[in-house]
């Protein structure tokens, strides 16, 4: 099955989540929502779901959208993340280039390199 991917919103800051993607499947199916999320081993794609509190009052999520197999898992995984890397470079590269030149140095008020010439004048006899 051929399908693209495209990052919707990079979410910047602490957070876990990295990013959100949509991937469009032969064109006939979209999915929306998908995350990108950092991990203790990396990054790993995080699937659309709903949440539902159960009889015993805990909140559980079930996923509305997900791979079946691993080789699928694989593809979507490798497809996004890949766009979310590229992403990624092209935002540092428009802030590295938007980045104001640094400040001038401030050496005090103007003129100032008048009041060490005397440390180095001949003393007068």
């Amino acid at each position: 099955m051929k399908f693209k991917a495209k990052i919707t919103r990079m979410v910047d800051g602490n957070s876990k989540i990295k990013a959100i993607a949509d991937v469009s499947f032969e064109g006939g199916f979209r999915v929306t929502g998908i995350k990108v999320c950092q991990g203790s081993k990396g990054l790993f794609l995080g699937m659309p779901s709903n949440a539902y509190t159960n009889s015993d009052g805990e909140k559980k999520y079930t996923d509305i959208f997900f791979p079946t197999t691993k080789e699928s898992r694989d593809a979507l995984t490798k497809e996004v993340i890949s766009k979310y890397k590229a992403e990624l470079s092209q935002t540092q590269e428009q802030t590295a280039s938007e980045a104001p030149p640094p400040p001038e140095p401030d050496f005090g008020e103007p003129g100032f390199e008048d009041d060490f010439e005397d440390l180095f004048d001949e003393p007068s006899m």
